[in-house]
């Protein structure tokens, strides 16, 4: 666009360098056929730039700035607002695939309860930015977090992501919902940084919360049920026989399963056991590591006195597994008759993280 250049313009009409024209006679304005072609050029270009052929209608310019597609960048400065007004079914803004919002450092994008937002592109908050969501939301592609303490989204409606959601910096990103509010991730969700559960009440099934002494706890079908917390991970492992039959030179129990330490750890290896012997005598107990270190620590040598009926005689013996690593093994108690035969009944194992 350029202002009317002929001899006979006004200068500096609307400020300095800023031309214009005038109908006073005897020094009406001149006009000339360059200035004309300027200004229809400007109009027509605006028009079909939108993709709108020009007919010779009137409303055509106002139909293209109602529909208007940037190329460009366009920029909201600071102060001023982009507001979608109430009305039904009301304004909307549509990112779809392959294109991004972007909310810059300081800035806020907010979306008023009762509207609805579908982002089928990429959103980015990043340096500082802030976008909370007061509506129900879509996010059908990419949403990320810079990692600058700061960056936010903060969703209180009902939340679907069908993308990966992804929350950089351990210091960074955070994502924050209402209590009432929903999030629902269709896609993966990435937490570069820390998670952190606030929520002290489960009520649904899947719930994940935590009590008033920040454990960890779940729900399932019927109940809230705590987390096993350790420092190593959950490791329990369980054997029970109550009768070790036929009576034998050597007799064992295992536990049900195989059972490791998340991290290397100690364990607390225990049994309790109910022998008799054929006849008086010594018999000797060990705890083994199968398909690993194999015997425990040292074996004990234990006199038995019972030697039939109803008469047993009680061991209870333990041994911690320094340093058990992360692969699964069974564990086994053995009783050694030590020369005779030996007969056992209400056999125990147990294995767990030694306190």
């Amino acid at each position: 666009m350029q202002r009317i250049t002929t001899p006979t313009r006004v200068l500096n009409l609307f400020g300095a360098g800023k031309d214009g024209l005038t109908d006073t006679p005897p020094n009406q304005t001149q006009l000339d056929a360059a200035w004309f072609n300027n200004i229809q050029e400007e109009i027509s270009n605006a028009i079909e730039d939108q993709g709108i052929v020009l007919d010779g209608s009137f409303g055509q310019l106002t139909t293209a700035l109602n529909s208007w597609a940037w190329s460009g960048t366009p920029t909201v400065q600071a102060g001023a607002e982009l507001v979608l007004e109430t009305g039904a079914p009301g304004g909307k803004i549509r990112c779809e695939s392959g294109a991004e919002i972007r909310v810059e450092s300081g800035a806020d994008l907010v979306t008023d309860t009762g509207s609805a937002a579908i982002f089928n592109g990429t959103v980015l908050v990043g340096g500082l930015g802030s976008f909370t969501v007061n509506c129900n939301a879509d996010f059908m592609n990419d949403v990320t977090l810079g990692d600058v303490p700061g960056d936010s989204i903060i969703c209180n409606g009902t939340v679907s992501c069908n993308a990966p959601l992804l929350i950089l910096g351990a210091s960074g990103g955070s994502l924050s919902t209402d209590p009432s509010a929903v999030c629902q991730f269709n896609g993966e969700v990435q937490l570069v940084g820390r998670t952190r559960i606030l929520q002290t009440i489960s009520t649904a099934q899947g719930d994940i919360s935590r009590d008033s002494n920040y454990n960890l706890q779940w729900r399932d079908a019927v109940a809230t049920k705590k987390v096993h917390v350790s420092p190593s991970g959950r490791v329990k492992g369980y054997g029970h026989a109550n009768t070790l039959v036929p009576a034998a030179a050597t007799i064992s129990l295992d536990t049900n399963t195989a059972v490791a330490p998340l991290v290397a750890a100690d364990l607390d290896v225990s049994a309790q056991i109910m022998v008799q012997r054929a006849v008086a005598g010594n018999v000797i107990v060990s705890l083994n590591e199968v398909g690993g270190i194999g015997q425990i620590s040292t074996s004990q040598t234990i006199n038995v006195t019972a030697t039939g009926g109803t008469s047993y005689t009680a061991i209870v013996f333990s041994r911690t597994r320094v340093a058990a690593d992360t692969t699964p093994r069974v564990y086994r108690l053995t009783v050694d008759g030590n020369g005779s035969n030996v007969l056992a009944v209400s056999a125990r194992i147990n294995v767990e993280e030694a306190s």
